[in-house]
């Protein structure tokens, strides 16, 4: 394939070699998970929506002498407190006419359990959960002997530590506290963003190679699929660009959805940057300048910038929101996410606490 003037030719079938599918583009994570990746310790995985948690877990679990067995998700939100116990330890068997049930836990035998959500957990069953990450023993419903599991339990949160020591109490302070790690925002390593936009492409590219392999009426055929990925291959430099320094909102959710568009499309034009300045609240912001006396009881001075104009606003609503719901962080991000992405949750949760 020959040069292409102002476009840079991402090589992203190298992300189905066996060295790499475990690795990612980021040398920093790949040092964490190798290394991570030679002890049984349970794992506290944090960071926000779209980070990239689950993919982190397989990487951990593929980079393991576990990589053999399971690796199974436990969808902890999808999970009612009616039937967490049978769906995360199973059933046990009940006289001749009954069988045994398997639940999460013996899916993922030999393997990696992966607790996503992990503040999810009913407190009335945190000891069960406690137990099983202390010595692996676990109950089925039903029964009343112990069964013993040979797995490796890694957990995933979006919340922080404080809002999950809240929450689970003394599962945290034990043994899943023991080894944490937080997955940086997409925003904070784009200096990788051609290995990550590759791998994703890799990524999109088998899910529709495998589509495109079923009786789907109107998906590209697999020759359709290779036209379209020699096509986006090639990225404009200025597309490139403004990755660099793009915010991600959603973190890979953003990133896939940007290359399934491309893909879609057959061109990196079509692709939209979203501003950060497109919501109800910077639309407040933009004529902020004329307001802002009023609106903080005339603390401002004559000579402040446009950003720290800004962030005093942000400290108006934090504080209505808190006499409004009260400091719950899930109540405070509610309330302010009506169309008003520009106060992040994340800040807001920051400043509830303080």
């Amino acid at each position: 394939m020959g040069k292409v003037t102002g476009a840079k030719i991402l090589n992203w079938k190298q992300w189905g070699s066996p060295k790499l599918v475990y690795l990612t583009p980021n040398p920093d994570h790949n040092k964490v998970i190798c290394k991570v990746a030679e002890v049984a310790f349970p794992l506290l995985l944090l960071g926000d929506p779209g980070v990239g948690r689950q993919r982190f877990v397989e990487c951990i679990h593929g980079m393991s002498k576990r990589r053999d067995k399971n690796c199974v998700r436990v969808p902890l939100h999808s999970i009612d407190e009616d039937s967490f116990l049978e769906k995360i330890f199973g059933i046990e068997s009940s006289g001749k006419a009954g069988s045994r049930k398997d639940g999460y836990v013996d899916l993922a035998e030999g393997g990696t359990l992966f607790l996503d959500q992990v503040h999810r957990i009913p407190s009335k069953y945190c000891d069960r959960i406690s137990e099983l990450l202390s010595s692996g023993r676990f109950i089925r419903e039903g029964g009343d002997k112990f069964a013993q599991a040979d797995i490796r339990i890694i957990a995933g949160s979006e919340k922080g530590i404080s809002d999950l020591r809240e929450s689970l109490g003394g599962i945290l302070s034990g043994e899943l506290d023991s080894l944490r790690y937080e997955i940086k925002p997409l925003k904070e390593h784009t200096k990788y963003i051609s290995g990550w936009l590759e791998r994703t492409m890799y990524v999109v590219y088998v899910k529709s190679i495998r589509l495109a392999q079923k009786p789907t009426v109107g998906f590209p055929t697999e020759e359709e699929v290779e036209e379209r990925m020699k096509i986006i291959s090639k990225i404009p430099k200025e597309i490139l660009s403004k990755m660099e320094t793009y915010h991600f909102p959603g973190n890979f959710h953003e990133l896939t959805k940007m290359v399934r568009t491309a893909f879609t499309f057959g061109d990196w034009e079509s692709v939209v940057f979203e501003s950060p300045d497109n919501t109800a609240v910077d639309e407040i912001k933009n004529h902020f300048d004329g307001i802002a006396t009023k609106i903080v009881g005339g603390e401002v001075s004559s000579n402040a910038s446009r950003d720290d104009l800004h962030r005093m606003l942000d400290d108006v609503l934090m504080k209505k929101a808190v006499e409004k719901v009260g400091k719950s962080p899930r109540r405070i991000r509610d309330l302010l996410d009506m169309n008003v992405n520009t106060v992040s949750a994340l800040e807001a949760y920051k400043r509830a606490k303080t």
